[in-house]
């Protein structure tokens, strides 16, 4: 499975042989692998601000999309907690 990040960068993921590349297109018109960091993210150049953790992609079930932005965004999970509880309507004598 490829997937387009943005113009100028995309990754692969290889279910079979559980591995993800990511690939930023270069000067020269070439698209050039680039690996994640030391903690295993990878961080993009075109997306400000945008990172991935490489183990998200693996996870089954996927992480939840509102965790995963918050995450990215550098929201406390404390606050993400309080949200997904307010959409539920936990705490406001509905049953949960």
């Amino acid at each position: 499975m490829i997937t387009k990040l943005d113009n100028g960068e995309f990754y692969g993921r290889n279910q079979t042989y559980g591995k993800a590349e990511f690939y930023r297109l270069g000067a020269d018109n070439r698209y050039h692998i680039v690996l994640p960091d030391a903690e295993s993210i990878y961080r993009s150049e075109v997306v400000s601000g945008f990172w991935l953790r490489v183990s998200w992609l693996w996870q089954t079930p996927l992480p939840p999309s509102m965790r995963v932005l918050a995450e990215i965004a550098g929201v406390s999970k404390e606050l993400i907690e309080a949200f997904e509880q307010a959409l539920m309507g936990v705490g406001e004598g509905r049953e949960s």
